[in-house]
């Protein structure tokens, strides 16, 4: 879930492992208009069955619309669902500091 608190769907993602756990990898950025630390939240959802109201959701839907639904179905169906959840934080890095990237002489040259 974004900052803002659009969900975005990574089941696309997932590769099962011979553990029967799943990994997944994907791309993320500090959004345009945020400077600060941008707190993510990851909630890993397994299901008996597939989920309709998930795989309908257009991707950024809003979590407060999105969830009530997936819980509303979860209960109408007596599905069998999990989760976890996993908190993490985008923070921009130093220019300096990125390994593999040198800081940019021209910004030396006019001190």
């Amino acid at each position: 879930m974004s900052p803002k608190g659009a969900i975005y769907d990574l089941s696309s993602t997932a590769q099962p492992q011979a553990d029967s756990s799943f990994t997944f990898d994907f791309g993320i950025s500090l959004a345009a208009d945020e400077n600060g630390p941008q707190p993510q939240l990851i909630v890993a959802l397994a299901s008996a069955t597939p989920l309709a109201t998930v795989a309908a959701a257009p991707s950024a839907t809003g979590a407060d619309l999105l969830l009530p639904l997936v819980l509303d179905e979860i209960a109408s169906n007596g599905t069998q669902a999990a989760l976890d959840i996993a908190i993490l934080t985008v923070t921009p890095a130093e220019e300096s500091t990125m390994p593999g990237i040198a800081p940019d002489p021209a910004e030396d040259e006019d001190e």
